[in-house]
């Protein structure tokens, strides 16, 4: 019997796989905004995100973003200090500036995924996408109000300058 429970599981975890294939495939678009969205418990936010994918990489497949990488090792860094990434013996600190369709910094993001995770995994738009959702929701429970004020603290960091700006404007 109880083997017989086993293998059921195995099979639905099987068949689970095998229904997420194609988001794993897929580009970015509206679909996987929404997935992403839904994943995280923040439906409201997937049209939002499907724009920053348009701003970010114009909704396609995309690894580290050009000239703004520079950071990278410098995020990366950072995020070992804290306590968000394990200095693990395969990560190339160059590699861990924006990356992706939704422009994330890997070093920063790449945590929720397990000790390890390489920073090419937000390269994939259904991951990404979910991370970017993360990040968003937490934009809208610290105050950001609409798309404008959760696009600039994405952007340019929640304690920036700016970001204050908008925050302050959300709460009038």
């Amino acid at each position: 019997m109880v083997d017989q429970l086993h293998d059921q599981d195995r099979g639905g975890m099987i068949a689970a796989a095998l229904l997420a294939l194609p988001l794993l495939a897929a580009p970015p678009s509206p679909e996987v905004s929404a997935a992403g969205a839904r994943n995280v418990g923040a439906p409201w936010a997937a049209e939002e995100l499907h724009r920053v994918s348009f701003h970010e990489s114009r909704h396609s497949r995309i690894g580290l973003h050009g000239g703004l990488n520079r950071g990278g090792a410098d995020f990366y860094r950072r995020a070992v200090r804290v306590g968000w990434l394990a200095p693990c013996q395969q990560h190339d600190p160059e590699t861990w500036g924006v990356r992706g369709p939704y422009g994330l910094v890997a070093a920063y993001h790449v945590r929720h995924l397990g000790e390890c995770a390489e920073a090419s995994a937000v390269d994939i738009p259904i991951v990404a996408a979910t991370l970017a959702a993360r990040a968003w929701a937490a934009l809208k429970r610290r105050g950001f109000c609409d798309y404008q004020a959760r696009r600039i603290a994405y952007k340019r960091g929640a304690g920036s300058a700016d970001a204050r700006e908008e925050l302050k404007r959300c709460r009038g």
